[in-house]
C-alpha cells in the first residue's frame, strides 16, 4: 500500500479557497457570519499547527506520564467548554464535571488502548489521536443532554416537585428528566451508526486509507471507535448528570451566571 499522500503549498492554497462560495453566500443571505468564520479557520489553523509541532516531540518520547498530562489537558478544556456552551456556570461546576469527564473518558480510552489494540499507554501516536476522537465525538452529546436536563427542570420544577410530594424519591422524581435529555444526546450518535458504510464514509477510516492500510482493517478500526464513541457518549453524560443534578435540584441555575 502507499504511503499517505502530503498536500502541496498549491493543495492547501486552494483548500482554504473552499472558503470563498461560503463566505459570498453567507454576505448573499447577511448570515453575519464572515468574521467568525474568518475567526474560526484562522485560530483552528494556528491551533492545529502548534499541536503539529508539539506532537511531533510527544510521539518520539512516547511517554505515559506526558500522554496522561495531554490527555488531562484535552479533559480540562472539554470540561470547561461543554458548561459554557450549555449555558452553566462554569466556576460552581467545573470540579465536579471534571471529574466525571475524566473517570468516563479515562476508563473507555485505557481499555481501547490496552485490550482493543493490544498496545500500552504510552504509545503516544495512538493514545493522542484516539483519546481526541473520543472525546471530541462526545462533547456534542454532553452539551445536549446538560442543556435539555437543566432547560427541563428549569421549566417544569414543579413536575418534579409533586413527584416528591407523592412519595417519589429523588432518583425517581429526576428520571423522566434524565431519560428526556438523555436519548436527546444519544440518538443522533445511534443514527450515525446506523448510516455509516451508505450515508457517508466516516473520518477515521477514511484516513486509515488515505494512510495505507488496507479497507479491511481501516473498518475494523472505525468500527471499533464508534463503538467506543457511544460508550463514552452514555457513560459520561449519565455521570454528568448524577453529580451535577444537585445543583438542579437547589434551583441555583439561572441563578448563577456563566463565567
Amino acid at each position: 500500500m502507499n504511503s499517505a499522500t502530503e498536500l502541496s503549498y498549491f493543495g492547501m492554497a486552494s483548500a482554504y479557497l473552499l472558503l470563498l462560495p461560503v463566505l459570498l453566500l453567507s454576505m448573499r443571505y447577511q448570515l453575519a457570519i464572515v468574521r467568525d468564520s474568518l475567526w474560526a479557520v484562522g485560530r483552528m489553523s494556528v491551533q492545529l499547527l502548534l499541536v503539529g509541532l508539539y506532537l511531533r516531540y510527544v510521539f518520539e518520547w512516547n511517554s505515559l506520564w506526558i500522554n496522561l498530562l495531554w490527555v488531562l489537558i484535552m479533559t480540562a478544556v472539554a470540561a470547561w467548554t461543554t458548561l459554557r456552551q450549555a449555558g452553566l456556570p462554569v466556576r460552581v461546576m467545573f470540579s465536579a464535571t471534571f471529574t466525571a469527564l475524566t473517570v468516563s473518558f479515562l476508563s473507555i480510552l485505557f481499555y481501547f488502548i490496552i485490550l482493543i489494540v493490544g498496545k500500552s499507554a504510552s504509545e503516544a501516536s495512538l493514545m493522542i489521536p484516539i483519546g481526541g476522537m473520543l472525546l471530541g465525538n462526545s462533547l456534542r452529546s454532553n452539551v445536549v443532554v446538560l442543556e435539555r436536563f437543566f432547560r427541563q427542570m428549569r421549566d417544569s420544577r414543579s413536575e418534579y416537585e409533586l413527584r416528591m410530594l407523592y412519595g417519589a424519591n429523588r432518583s425517581e422524581a429526576l428520571r423522566p428528566f434524565m431519560q428526556t435529555a438523555l436519548r436527546a444526546g444519544v440518538m443522533p450518535q445511534i443514527a450515525t451508526m446506523a448510516t455509516l458504510g451508505i450515508v457517508s464514509l466516516p473520518g477515521m477510516m477514511t484516513g486509515q486509507m488515505l494512510g495505507g492500510s488496507s479497507p479491511m482493517t481501516a473498518i475494523q478500526y472505525q468500527i471499533a471507535i464508534m463503538v467506543g464513541i457511544y460508550a463514552v457518549d452514555l457513560i459520561s453524560t449519565v455521570l454528568l448528570l448524577e453529580v451535577l443534578a444537585r445543583y438542579a435540584e437547589r434551583n441555583e441555575i439561572g441563578k448563577e451566571k456563566a463565567n
